[in-house]
């Protein structure tokens, strides 16, 4: 009885590992394809120039994301989450990371309205058809 005892734990010992790499290949992954999207924008910004592959091996680097992570989660209940990193920075910046953000998110978002007005009145100043009346 204790020799089946131990393979059974010898077997979990091993998918421990296993579940732990797969969570590490899921986290290079994610900060990965972050990475890519980062420079994608900005060289689109930039150079005008688009680069196609950021959204397809994004796309492609979803699938290994999302599943090789389920074993880690399933087993130690837990989540990869964006907090992986603020976790263990000092909390001076944590605050510092918070003002960026939000003044970030400002940012954009008042880029975004104001290109949505301006694609608004031009629309509307062009008599530019709907799609759905195609």
């Amino acid at each position: 009885m204790k020799f089946f005892l131990r393979i059974i734990q010898r077997i979990d010992e091993f998918f421990d590992y296993i579940s732990k790499v797969c969570a590490l290949i899921s986290g290079v992954l994610i900060i990965g394809v972050m990475l890519m999207i980062f420079a994608g924008v900005f060289n689109r910004a930039l150079s005008l120039w688009v680069w196609l592959f950021v959204e397809e091996y994004s796309a492609l680097a979803l699938i290994p994301m999302s599943y090789f992570v389920m074993g880690y989660t399933l087993r130690w209940n837990k989540h990869l989450k964006m907090d992986l990193i603020t976790r263990v920075i000092p909390m001076k910046w944590k605050l510092i990371c918070g003002i960026f953000a939000a003044i970030f998110s400002l940012v954009c978002t008042g880029y975004m309205v104001q290109a949505a007005i301006r694609w608004l009145t031009y629309t509307i100043g062009s008599s530019v058809p709907a799609s759905y009346l195609d």
